[in-house]
């Protein structure tokens, strides 16, 4: 080889490295320097538990934002109630306002408030259970999921506030407690036809609040007879029944079917042993815990199975999957009624005038 020849092949070697090492410049980063840190992608797993938080707080305001309504109107009622009781309104209600109307002995030695201990007591079951079914969340997959909550979280702020309404009236056997005891029953057992009518057909505000203004003012009957009250508890509790057996044969099965039976078992426990809780008490097994004592445990179990039975009536029901299911049998109902004219796959199918 020449010199020549040798000379241009170093440069021909020279120029192809510059080329190499410029293209891989180009092609591949710099390595950084020290002590200097590049910003990091966002990361999909904190995305999705930024998501979850976000959803969490509003189950949270969504949870809450019902109960309070739910805990606020119960209040509110109680206060009416128990300022028409103080205003002397019901002073002439014949009412039990001793201990000879019990047939628990009074323990002398306890205060006023554990006088009677199992009667006293007992009324803490109203406290639990209504606290257990506050805390309960609406369930999944259900329409109008903030109304059937807050159809439930007032029925147990119902429960819970009427625990301390008895407990008071055991403690100072006064009657204005006497008197609350007695009316706040009847809204209570009102309820019942409130939540059916809502699982029926849907949440009505309006008639919620005639159904209770009525079930209230249904307590005058007291005032016009001495029984009055036992009337107006009667219709009330067959109201009840009435409602719960007909959406039990409408959306009802067979686990619905025993948490009726068990709800109508501890109604008619608690109706019967209450009438007979000075009769049992000759009886050893009723001397101490005697008939009052098991019908308010028959009231707590009632109580709880009534939403037990109300709630999956209400899941089933309310489900979307069952909604066209309720379209259609509501269609069918305006035309069996004669009602407005209904469509169905674009034909106009006009009820009987």
């Amino acid at each position: 080889m020449s010199e020549e020849n040798s000379v241009w092949s170093h440069c021909d070697w020279g120029r192809a490295r510059h080329t190499r090492v410029t293209h891989a410049s180009h092609t591949h980063p710099r390595p950084r320097a020290r002590g200097r840190r590049e910003p990091r992608p966002p990361r999909k797993r904190a995305a999705a538990t930024r998501g979850g938080k976000n959803a969490l707080r509003f189950r949270f305001r969504f949870r809450f934002g019902t109960m309070r309504a739910a805990l606020c109107h119960v209040l509110l009622g109680l206060c009416a109630c128990v300022a028409a009781a103080a205003s002397g309104l019901f002073d002439s209600v014949a009412l039990e306002l001793s201990y000879e109307h019990y047939a628990e002995p009074r323990v002398l030695w306890l205060p006023a408030f554990l006088a009677m201990p199992c009667n006293c007591l007992v009324n803490a079951g109203y406290v639990a259970v209504g606290a257990l079914w506050l805390s309960r969340r609406a369930s999944p997959g259900v329409d109008d999921g903030e109304r059937a909550l807050y159809v439930k979280d007032v029925f147990a702020a119902m429960a819970l506030a009427y625990g301390p309404v008895q407990w008071a009236r055991l403690a100072t056997l006064a009657r204005v407690p006497a008197v609350l005891d007695q009316w706040l029953t009847l809204p209570i057992f009102a309820w019942v036809p409130v939540w059916c009518r809502f699982v029926a057909r849907g949440w009505r505000p309006r008639d919620a609040l005639v159904l209770q203004l009525c079930s209230l003012g249904s307590y005058a009957l007291a005032l016009a007879h001495e029984r009055g009250f036992e009337a107006a508890l009667a219709a009330h509790v067959a109201l009840a029944v009435q409602q719960g057996v007909a959406l039990q044969r409408r959306h009802g099965d067979a686990r619905s079917r025993r948490y009726l039976g068990a709800a109508l078992l501890s109604c008619c426990g608690f109706l019967l042993l209450k009438a007979l809780d000075l009769p049992l008490a000759r009886y050893r097994a009723f001397r101490h815990l005697t008939g009052h004592f098991w019908s308010k445990v028959c009231d707590v179990l009632q109580f709880h199975y009534s939403l037990c039975f109300l709630t999956h009536v209400t899941r089933r029901a309310r489900a979307p999957s069952s909604a066209p299911r309720r379209e259609r049998r509501t269609q069918t109902e305006n035309i069996r009624s004669g009602g407005t004219d209904e469509t169905r796959g674009g034909v106009c199918v006009a009820g009987p005038q």
